[in-house]
């Protein structure tokens, strides 16, 4: 009975695999960069996945962004020389996007673990890639 069963859906299997089209959709890519500034740093984003829409020349799009936060932080008195440094930080951010040919204006926003604040940002940038 084992036996049966397991050749009844390996043959299954493959008369699924076999008739699949052998299209794809993928007909560009794109890599939007782009670099939005708030009084608590400076995020350069990596594009992102969420809701797109297209109109005309323009798109507005809801993402989530990868993200660096680079910042200017002074180290603890306690761990040695209070210099002031670059921080650089992975974040992920969340925002509209508004794309006009391949020019890009966002308003991401930010959570900030290290003190508990959210960030307001603005930033523009630039697709890069084959953008249709």
């Amino acid at each position: 009975m084992k036996r049966i069963y397991l050749i009844g859906m390996a043959m299954i299997m493959i008369s699924s695999a076999y008739g699949q089209k052998k299209e794809s959709n993928f007909k560009s890519f794109d890599l939007s960069l782009s670099a939005s500034f708030s009084d608590k740093g400076m995020f350069i984003n990596f594009g992102g996945v969420g809701a797109k829409t297209k109109f005309g020349n323009c798109e507005l799009n809801l993402l989530m962004l990868p993200s660096i936060r680079m910042s200017l932080e002074k180290n603890h008195p306690d761990y040695g020389d209070p210099k002031t440094e670059v921080i650089f930080r992975p974040t992920l951010g969340f925002g509209p996007q508004f794309l006009y040919k391949k020019w890009i204006f966002t308003t991401p926003i930010y959570y900030l673990f290290n003190n508990g604040q959210w960030s307001f940002t603005a930033g523009i940038g630039y697709v890069v890639g084959v953008h249709k």
